[in-house]
């Protein structure tokens, strides 16, 4: 769902900012878009996957995310860390804190011991991808697909969301790592 005509990248001024450009739906309030991607950072167990499990709970149920309003859209959780049993006990945590008896449609990937390249996982999973009509893709953590890529390398790091871009550009979704 590229918006950009790939021959006629230059646009003139006046004609960009007079011509009508609509904003892509807010998934959660003064935060995050769809079609945008978003990291979420921090130490070693500083609840990160916590953080991304209730991100994506409270825009698949359109409930607030740490008292943001939110946008509900379907949501997937690739899991490449956690053993799902685990990841399980998170998800009914969270739903009790905030009083979800239900969050039926949410698609949760557990697919720990199969990290590999993003761009190899990108094509194994984009078919799957694409049926689910995801408005939030999350992936857990990052690092488990930069494959022989080196987070300190510029040049790499650029592969990585490069590929992130080519799942946001073919679904529309937004991506938060």
């Amino acid at each position: 769902q590229n918006q950009f005509n790939v021959l006629k990248i230059a646009v003139e001024f006046e004609k960009f900012t007079a011509s009508h450009i609509p904003r892509p739906p807010v998934l959660v309030e003064g935060l995050l878009h769809q079609g945008s991607k978003m990291l979420i950072s921090g130490g070693s167990k500083a609840r990160k996957t916590w953080a991304l499990l209730d991100l994506g709970i409270s825009v698949h149920t359109g409930s607030l995310f740490l008292g943001l309003k939110t946008t509900q859209t379907n949501v997937l959780f690739i899991n490449l860390e956690l053993q799902a049993a685990f990841t399980r006990e998170r998800c009914i945590a969270i739903n009790g804190a905030k009083g979800l008896a239900d969050v039926k449609g949410m698609d949760m990937w557990n697919l720990r011991g199969y990290s590999c390249d993003i761009a190899k996982l990108r094509k194994q999973l984009m078919a799957g991808i694409r049926q689910g009509n995801y408005g939030l893709i999350i992936i857990d953590p990052i690092y488990k697909v930069y494959g022989r890529r080196d987070e300190n390398s510029v040049s790499d790091v650029a592969e990585i969301m490069h590929e992130l871009e080519i799942i946001i550009n073919e679904t529309g979704a937004a991506v938060v790592f």
